[in-house]
């Protein structure tokens, strides 16, 4: 066995739909800049990066990685880990903001790899929506198939349940497709928060005046229960302006409704 302590300053990196080697590959995402230091391993089974430290001028990762020569990868990311996301904006060719709070755990072949674990995200943004904090939500990643489940969402005054949200970058029709559901019945959701988080109104709901970017939308609220499911498709024949497709499909209850001063 050999090991030591491993310091270095990386640059440029990132992380491809296919090998680096292959002309049409596409970025995923990746990282202009960072440090890395931890421990360096050559064992009878793998190489092991453990107790890495990877940090950014915004972000710290904790982790360990176990590459087999039998091609089985293990990966642990340490509850405390921090990742803005500006640090691996755009995603494909989403731009992303928020301050990303993760641990993950798992492994397999390093073509199919299966992690698990928990993320919570304060003052998200996805392609130019700000959806707002996520407080808590489980995660799984297969390759290029990201699922979410169980998280809560507040915006405003509102606190939406996700039951399940999936974004698939392999659909072979678009660069993105993502799909979800949403339940306000427990607490419900007011239109307000509804409308900022799709760039109908330019600030979150409060009981002060709000400004607007369009005044139409600036005078209609109410409280909204139900269930809704989200498609956002990015790329590809169904997204005819070629800046994203946002399409919300709901069954709700509204109570409290204020239409144009009515």
């Amino acid at each position: 066995e050999l090991s030591g302590l491993l310091v270095a300053e990386t640059r440029d990196f990132g992380v491809w739909d296919k090998p680096t080697s292959d002309p049409h590959k596409q970025k995923l995402m990746g990282v202009e800049a960072g440090t890395v230091s931890g421990n360096f391993r050559v064992t009878p089974e793998a190489i092991v990066l453990a107790n890495m430290s990877v940090s950014t001028s915004r972000s710290l990762i904790r982790t360990t990685v176990s590459l087999g020569y039998e091609e089985d990868l293990g990966l642990a990311v340490y509850e405390g880990s921090k990742i803005d996301l500006r640090d691996v904006s755009p995603l494909v060719a989403i731009p992303m903001e928020g301050v990303a709070h993760v641990s993950v755990s798992g492994g397999g072949k390093f073509g199919d790899p299966h992690l698990e674990g928990e993320l919570s995200v304060s003052g998200f943004e996805f392609g130019g929506f700000p959806i707002g904090d996520i407080l808590q939500s489980k995660v799984s990643f297969v390759p290029l198939d990201l699922q979410f489940s169980e998280a809560k969402v507040p915006h405003g005054d509102s606190i939406v349940d996700v039951p399940g949200l999936a974004l698939d970058y392999d659909d072979g029709a678009a660069a993105v497709v993502l799909d979800g559901s949403i339940d306000s019945r427990q607490s419900g959701m007011h239109l307000r928060d509804f409308f900022h988080m799709v760039n109908l109104l330019e600030t979150a709901a409060s009981s002060s005046a709000l400004p607007t970017k369009d005044p139409l939308w600036q005078r209609v609220d109410g409280l909204a229960r139900g269930t809704a499911t989200l498609n956002y498709v990015l790329g590809g024949r169904r997204d005819r302006c070629r800046s994203g497709r946002l399409q919300v499909l709901g069954r709700m209850d509204l109570t409290r409704l204020s239409l144009w001063d009515i």
